[in-house]
């Protein structure tokens, strides 16, 4: 009986795993495969048409991207149908299409990226205070009381003024 129950279980599994790869064969003829294309472009801004250097070039989903070199310029190998984003510190994301009706592996395109303009609140800044006026700094006074412990236990942190005979950074 087991033997019937294996034989059954293997044919059952083979005739399931046959009627799976011809349904996956069949749906991917209709399918066409996705091309390669070398996109290349400049990007610019679009107030001043000034090319805009180190900007992020990266295919959406996907952890493919390039630069911009000083100029502006980028070259990317992309598949058709993929989108692009573009981003740059100070700049709204640009996003760019690749069209499925390209007929040439080459395609190029130039991108407008427009000013993000990003309102702050008013910062005073203050000068630092002198030792006179605040007295010491909490840090520096912490490390002046600090005592050592183990074989440079007989070191201590500055305390003294000039006077060499009790100043611990002498030698004992």
């Amino acid at each position: 009986m087991r033997k019937g129950f294996y034989r059954l279980f293997i044919l059952g599994s083979a005739v399931v795993m046959l009627a799976l790869l011809m349904a996956e064969t069949s749906a991917g003829q209709d399918r066409q495969p996705r091309r390669v294309v070398q996109f290349t472009g400049l990007l610019l801004t679009s107030d001043s048409l000034k090319p805009l250097p180190h900007a992020s070039v990266w295919v959406q989903h996907t952890a493919r991207g390039t630069t911009t070199d000083h100029y502006g310029f980028f070259s990317i190998p992309v598949f058709q149908d993929d989108t692009l984003r573009f981003s740059s510190v100070g700049y709204l994301d640009a996003y760019y299409t690749i069209p499925d009706t390209l007929t040439k592996s080459r395609y190029s395109a130039v991108q407008m990226m427009t000013r993000d303009t990003i309102h702050l609140a008013e910062t005073v800044v203050y000068p630092w205070p002198t030792r006179q006026q605040s007295g010491m700094p909490s840090f520096m006074r912490m490390c002046l009381q600090m005592t050592m412990t183990g074989p440079c236990a007989t070191w201590r942190m500055p305390r003294c003024a000039n006077d060499s005979k009790t100043c611990p950074w002498t030698a004992p």
